[in-house]
């Protein structure tokens, strides 16, 4: 599939590609196996990433990683400079934060939450032109507000200078089902923040603790929601509820009227429940302007 595609692609231009595919890590969770190239002066593209991408997945099989019993997913991509010349930071795929650890959550088939700890980690591939983004209520110019803004928000600086890797970080903000920590990132960032002030790092973490102990407090508390007991609304209420006295009195906050607290904490609750990737890219691509064609894949989606 790669080969015919890579073929047909060359024809517009193959100054450098990638590709990655999906796999099983030797622990069981989803994981990424790919490699990057610039094209050499007189290189034949398609063959030269064929050859490179085989001993990555020879190297991957060694440490245990094995095909994805749901199928194949992979991204395949080739770039035609048209703003800069070739280079491998700027050839897709498209990453901003790398991976991280981090608690998730998801409802098991008995209606229970469970949790586990995963590798949490988005890639894009992207084609065409992102120029400006309106989630904060005004066009932002993607290179000159919105990418000096996710360096603050991500506490990351920017992977490279084309759009795509401000997709990729607005990826890693947006993606936020059963990962207490980006949802209340996002929703603060969304609700209480305005731009283009962010939220600082340690009071992230800490209100990310507070968010997550009352969340598993009720969640033993109440019966799984199949079973029957509060609707999701009700129990989105009451814990908001639990949630709204322990930030009370953050130093951070203090200026906040209760409103605007409350607002934000159900926000996050309906991001946690809700956001997954295609909530995440349909909402990205209600608020960007251009003309592109966009593809998603990430480790650890619930």
């Amino acid at each position: 599939i790669f080969h015919r595609m890579g073929r047909e692609t060359e024809l517009r231009g193959a100054q450098a590609g990638g590709g990655l595919v999906m796999t099983l890590d030797r622990e069981g969770h989803n994981s990424f196996v790919g490699h990057k190239m610039v094209n050499a002066k007189r290189g034949d593209l398609t063959p030269s990433l064929e050859s490179a991408f085989r001993q990555r997945r020879r190297r991957a099989r060694h440490r245990g990683c094995q095909p994805h019993p749901a199928g194949l997913m992979a991204c395949w991509h080739y770039r035609f400079g048209t703003s800069g010349p070739p280079a491998v930071r700027e050839t897709h795929w498209q990453e901003w934060s790398p991976a991280r650890q981090g608690r998730l959550w998801r409802l098991g088939e008995d209606g229970s939450w469970q949790d586990s700890w995963q590798t949490i980690h988005h890639r894009v591939t992207h084609n065409g032109d992102f120029e400006t983004y309106e989630g904060f209520g005004s066009p932002l110019d993607v290179a000159s507000s919105l990418g000096p803004w996710l360096e603050k928000a991500l506490h990351l600086p920017s992977p490279a200078v084309i759009d795509s890797a401000r997709i990729a970080g607005m990826m890693d903000l947006l993606i936020c089902q059963g990962d207490w920590f980006a949802a209340v990132r996002w929703a603060f960032l969304s609700t209480l923040a305005a731009f283009p002030h962010t939220s600082p790092p340690q009071a992230l973490k800490h209100w990310t603790s507070l968010f997550e102990r009352a969340f598993m407090e009720l969640a033993h508390e109440l019966p799984p929601l199949e079973r029957g007991g509060p609707s999701e609304v009700e129990r989105s209420r009451m814990l908001t509820e639990r949630i709204f006295p322990a930030l009370r009195p953050d130093p951070l906050l203090v200026g906040r009227d209760d409103e605007s607290l409350r607002c934000w904490i159900l926000k996050a609750i309906q991001l946690f429940l809700h956001n997954d990737p295609y909530q995440a890219v349909r909402q990205f691509m209600e608020w960007a302007r251009g003309s592109f064609g966009l593809v998603e894949i990430g480790r650890a989606h619930v």
